[in-house]
């Protein structure tokens, strides 16, 4: 199973993850990840520095351009042509933030569920579906358990990146769920064979639009 897992936000961390065998011979590994901001795009398209332009609007122009960028990395992995079976993104729910007496304030603060729901729409209208592909959501607190213990034990864990990481968290639990019929699945070390392995085959030329743009 070819699984794709995105945690979406200004700075979207993105994953490529993939999966063989069954039961105690299973194994699961991480073939490429990547953040995505979706500003070179913008600032090619409308000047340099454009994506800082809040007052042009920009911050929604790299928001969509954030969400193109990663239907593009994942066309890299074979989205076209059914080489992604499952693409899990984190859903975003609103709650009251910690020492400060309210939700998240801001643009910035719900940017994670507009970019999400960009993403989703475009692998919708992709119409991705029909070469076998499945979409999923997961909250945050369902990919918690892939704690940094857990992830080193498993070699797992991207160092650098909180929000590799996450999209890496997300297609592990996705994983687990799928194999025991949806459940969600605290991973105990030690139950299954993960590894970090290196991409098989050079990554297809991504375009910059999603398909049937």
């Amino acid at each position: 199973m070819n699984i794709i897992g995105v945690d979406p936000g200004s700075t979207t961390g993105i994953a490529f993850c993939t999966t063989t065998g069954r039961g105690g011979t299973a194994e699961f590994g991480v073939v490429a990840t990547e953040e995505i901001t979706g500003h070179e795009s913008v600032d090619a398209l409308y000047g340099e520095g454009a994506h800082l332009d809040v007052k042009a609007g920009a911050w929604r122009w790299n928001e969509y351009y954030n969400a193109l960028e990663c239907v593009a990395w994942m066309q890299q992995y074979g989205l076209e042509d059914g080489g992604v079976d499952l693409v899990v993104i984190e859903d975003f729910i609103l709650r009251p933030a910690p020492g400060r007496g309210g939700a998240s304030a801001g643009r910035a603060g719900i940017s994670p569920a507009r970019i999400g729901g960009y993403i989703g729409l475009m692998l919708e209208l992709g119409e991705y579906g029909e070469n076998g592909l499945s979409v999923v959501w997961q909250t945050a607190a369902m990919a918690k358990p892939m704690n940094k213990a857990r992830m080193e034990a498993l070699g797992l864990w991207v160092v650098g990146s909180e929000h590799k990481r996450d999209a890496v968290r997300h297609c592990y639990v996705a994983w687990g769920r799928v194999s025991t019929g949806g459940a969600t699945v605290k991973p105990a070390v030690g139950g299954s064979t993960s590894k970090r392995v290196a991409s098989k085959a050079a990554p297809r030329k991504a375009s910059r639009t999603a398909k049937g743009k």
